[in-house]
């Protein structure tokens, strides 16, 4: 039973067995052919010092190609001045042709008309270029002065130079009576000295070197100060040149200021708008007297600690406690 199973599973078809056999031949075939290929088509074995010897050769010969090529020398292109033709200053169609013959008589190139021109000989153009001259408000001072003329020959110019007549300009005498008096400067009004808190932009002005614009200046600073609280002070005023305040000084009156702040009722708004309070410092002050009660003095105003000696030296003509 065993041995009639085993020859079952080997049993194939007709088919099967052909596709078998087939299969197997070419897989003999596909194994033996290269072995086969090598008897064949024996493979040529190729000389490779040959080889080596044509790749030399060759190159050798490139070598030598080039040695016997030789290239010209680079030669620097040098440019020639060009040749001009020497030509008068204006050239045009007359100056091409044979020099004209004037007729001139004597006359003033400053003063001679267009028609004297013309009757000389000269044409349209060289009239129009002489009257355009002296249009712009030239003039010929000496005889040679008419040959610049731009467009006239040399020989228009030799033709009327023996005519041309121009007056001898008369040298300026000056006498006592018609030299002009020196100006003179004008004086400022005698100063009497003002006072530094009560002077108006007028009365500003009549000090030297203090015109409108530095009255203005300085009146404005005092007014912001709430007045001068020394002469000094006012050489502080902002632009104003140190060297113009050393000249005012001696006319200036010190006087009391006119307007001071009481820091205990004063609002920030009030001291900050002073010239020497920042607003960080009006508001610290505001704050310390709202927390510690109102100042009795200078030295209490100290205590806020935003504020410096210098600061409350400044100060102190314009508090009030």
């Amino acid at each position: 039973m065993i041995k009639k199973e085993f020859f079952n599973f080997f049993y194939h078809f007709k088919e099967e067995r052909g596709s078998a056999l087939g299969f197997i031949f070419l897989s003999f075939l596909i194994f033996f052919l290269p072995i086969f290929y090598s008897y064949l088509m024996p493979t040529k074995n190729i000389e490779l010092a040959n080889f080596d010897e044509e790749i030399s050769q060759l190159r050798e010969d490139i070598r030598a190609k080039k040695a016997k090529k030789t290239y010209p020398p680079n030669k620097k292109k040098t440019y020639q001045p060009r040749k001009w033709k020497k030509t008068s200053a204006y050239s045009n169609k007359e100056d091409t042709k044979a020099a004209v013959v004037l007729q001139p008589f004597s006359f003033d190139p400053n003063t001679a008309t267009e028609a004297d021109f013309l009757k000389m000989g000269l044409s349209n153009r060289r009239v129009k270029t002489i009257l355009n001259f002296r249009n712009k408000g030239a003039k010929f001072y000496k005889n040679e002065d008419f040959k610049k003329i731009y467009g006239l020959t040399d020989s228009e110019y030799e033709q009327l130079a023996p005519f041309i007549k121009i007056p001898e300009r008369k040298k300026k005498v000056y006498t006592p009576e018609s030299v002009s008096k020196p100006k003179l400067v004008k004086q400022k009004p005698e100063v009497v000295k003002i006072d530094i808190n009560q002077a108006t932009e007028a009365d500003w002005q009549k000090l030297h070197g203090i015109g409108p614009y530095y009255a203005k200046k300085i009146v404005n600073f005092r007014d912001k100060l709430g007045g001068f609280s020394s002469v000094e002070q006012v050489g502080s005023t902002y632009g104003l040149k140190d060297s113009t305040f050393q000249i005012i000084k001696t006319f200036l009156v010190k006087s009391p200021v006119f307007k001071k702040i009481n820091v205990n009722t004063a609002s920030v708004e009030e001291l900050k708008s002073h010239p020497y309070l920042k607003w960080q410092q009006a508001k610290t002050v505001i704050k310390y007297r709202e927390n510690h009660g109102v100042f009795a003095s200078i030295h209490e105003l100290g205590k806020v600690g935003v504020l410096s000696d210098a600061d409350l030296d400044r100060l102190a003509p314009y508090i009030e406690f």
